[in-house]
């Protein structure tokens, strides 16, 4: 569920971003900067954070 609502949210926010500014490198740039930190944190915390 955690994830799921993450995306929505974050699917309303961007939305609301583009709504407003008619701008989407900003949310490429954020898109992009989220996906690196859930890989990197993922690839770092893996071993620690049991599934």
């Amino acid at each position: 569920m955690g994830p799921g609502l993450a995306n929505l949210v974050m699917g309303l926010v961007f939305g609301e971003w583009y709504r407003r500014t008619r701008r989407t490198l900003p949310l490429v740039i954020a898109h992009t900067v989220l996906d690196v930190f859930a890989f990197v944190g993922y690839a770092l915390l893996r071993d620690v954070i049991s599934t």
